[in-house]
């Protein structure tokens, strides 16, 4: 399901490597990371076709938002974005 990126092997700090990937999270932009966080929260509750299309429609809302324009416009520009 791709829901695992990281792991850490035996005897390695979990907390600090947990603020570390919430430190870099919590630089992404906000609307879409309050999106993401609305999704798994209510997806889990869904059946999945309901949940899909509850992605489909926040995706699409996201699309015209103001913070898609600074991350993509900040890649293009090989800079970090600013939200």
């Amino acid at each position: 399901m791709g829901l695992v990126n990281t792991v850490i092997g035996d005897g390695a700090d979990v907390r600090a490597e947990a603020m570390a990937l919430a430190q870099r999270l919590a630089q992404g932009p906000p609307g879409a990371m309050a999106a993401a966080k609305r999704l798994v929260r209510n997806g889990l509750e869904l059946p999945l076709p309901a949940a899909l299309a509850l992605e489909t429609t926040t995706v699409a809302q996201l699309f015209d938002a103001p913070e898609r324009s600074e991350g993509v416009g900040a890649f293009l520009e090989k800079r970090q974005p600013h939200f």
